[in-house]
This record gives C-alpha cells, structure tokens and sequence, in this order.
C-alpha cells in the first residue's frame, strides 16, 4: 500500500511539474510574440518618420 501511494504522490508532482511546463511554454510564448509585435511596430513608426513625404501633382 505504502508503495502505491508513493506512485500515486509521484504521479502527481509529474502532472503538476507537466502544468507547470506548459504555463511557462505558454508565457514564453507570449513574450516573445510582444516582443515581435513591438519591434515591428517601432520599426515601422521609423520608417514613416524618415520616408519622405512629397507628393506631386501634375
């Protein structure tokens, strides 16, 4: 009996540390596609502060 709760007791701790792993994956994740995401949206806000803005009219 001592054993099957200790297999018990383990298989917990593996479901919690597996949770765990996943919650991390799943911030990391979201880190680094904010990180992306805002890159983008500085380097785009660069570019349309230097682009030129003259527009000819015939």
């Amino acid at each position: 009996m001592i054993i099957a709760e200790a297999l018990a007791a383990l298989w917990s701790l593996g479901q919690a540390a597996v949770a765990w792993l996943l919650v991390g994956a799943a911030v990391g994740t979201a880190l680094l596609f904010s990180t992306a995401a805002g890159a983008w949206w500085v380097c785009r806000a660069l570019r349309r502060a230097v682009r030129p803005r003259h527009r000819e009219t015939a």
